[in-house]
């Protein structure tokens, strides 16, 4: 079983920037603890979990590499962009309840529960952890099952240099005001309590900083920067209870995630490989009765898209090999044939090979073929099997 992987850089006009996310549509969620694996695996800070409800919701979950959380802006963003290719609407539900995505004029916008954040608080413990003096300090309630703090610092170079503190298991953004005439504030966002030690762009941290940044500027729309080392664009619109976030996003990557290892080659191509290898030991042994019904069965067998290159470069078509085949039998009693070699590759070069010997014995010389014949090619189609064989032989006067 696999699951499809899609990596999305959010709040990024290209390639390398933004934040990662990884979507994986589902037809219904795994087990919690195969989801958690997965989000493990792709070890990104969010991997977004999407099921397609009978109402053409979808029903969406995301899991950090250590757990569960309750709401995430840039992964969200990332199942948007993968689920709404083209302009339109959708419609996720969560944890945190329904959450609205349009997409127009190649932007995506999320509409978002606002958080603000409470009144000031005084916490010396981050304040030392921080390092840097603190504007204002203000709690969040918890979004990512840890403590969650904001706090203002006191200019935007103090945001972009300072080093990742060890908070423990506390969650805490920074921000200040921006110093660009096109930004409204810049931020950063450090979650350890959720396994990440900093996340490179956050849509569920400006839940809280614009409605603290509304008040504290007296503006709306804000343009927000998140100035991580990756960093990311953002445009907030406080709306009541609730703030509309956008950005862009772009895919680098897409493939599958094996849940279990893939069968190589898969079952039915291995059965099909192993009863030709069957019946060319059969033939070439001279196991093969020397009737019309056998010949039959041999052409049926081969049928119906049968092809060997000879050793000359031309192509033998089935009927001239059942000719061959018949031929095989009536061989005088000089030749004997022996198996020397039979061999079943999965994984590279020839599917299987059999090398053998014929051997006739004369009057006056012996003349000994050494034969191999490989099934390069193995692919089904709407009428059956098609085999591509190649047939060496080399030949020896004694």
């Amino acid at each position: 079983m696999s699951v499809p992987v899609t990596v999305v850089d959010s709040f990024a006009d290209r390639p390398f920037t933004g934040n990662p996310a990884a979507v994986c549509p589902l037809d219904s969620f795994l087990d919690d603890a195969v989801l958690q694996a997965i989000a493990l695996e792709n070890n990104l800070s969010e991997t977004a979990f999407c099921v397609l409800r009978s109402d053409g919701d979808f029903d969406l979950r995301w899991f950090t590499p250590s757990q569960e959380v309750d709401l995430c802006g840039h992964a969200t963003l990332a199942a948007a962009h993968v689920l709404l290719p083209k302009d339109g609407r959708i419609v996720f539900h969560t944890r945190s309840g329904p959450l609205t995505v349009v997409r127009t004029a190649g932007l995506l916008e999320m509409d978002f529960p606002a958080v603000p954040p409470g009144d000031p608080v005084d916490n010396p413990g981050i304040a030392a952890a921080l390092g840097v003096p603190v504007v204002e300090l203000r709690p969040i309630r918890e979004i990512h099952g840890a403590p969650y703090f904001l706090a203002e610092l006191e200019s935007e170079a103090a945001v972009r240099e300072l080093p990742i503190p060890d908070l423990g298991g506390t969650n805490v953004i920074i921000t200040a005001r921006a110093d660009a005439a096109d930004l409204d504030f810049v931020s950063r966002f450090f979650a350890p309590g959720a396994g990440v030690l900093e996340d490179p762009v956050t849509g569920s941290a400006h839940c809280s900083l614009a409605p603290f940044w509304a008040e504290r500027l007296g503006r709306n729309p804000l343009r927000a920067r998140q100035v991580s080392a990756r960093g990311g664009s953002l445009t907030c619109t406080v709306d009541g209870d609730r703030v509309r976030i956008a950005g862009s996003a772009v895919t680098v990557s897409e493939g599958s995630l094996y849940l279990t290892p893939p069968s190589d080659p898969e079952p039915a191509i291995r059965q099909e490989i192993e009863r030709l290898h069957d019946f060319f030991v059969d033939w070439i042994s001279g196991k093969l009765p020397n009737t019309d019904s056998a010949f039959a069965a041999c052409a049926d067998a081969l049928a119906p898209g049968f092809a060997m290159v000879t050793p000359d470069g031309s192509q033998l078509e089935r009927a001239e090999l059942i000719a061959g085949l018949r031929g095989s039998h009536a061989m005088n009693p000089d030749f004997e044939i022996d198996v020397s070699e039979v061999a079943i590759r999965a994984h590279h070069g020839p599917l299987f090979s059999v090398s053998y010997v014929e051997t006739q014995r004369g009057a006056k010389k012996s003349a000994a073929n050494n034969t191999r014949l490989s099934l390069a090619t193995l692919e089904r189609t709407e009428s059956g099997w098609r085999w591509h064989f190649v047939q060496e032989t080399a030949t020896k006067l004694a």
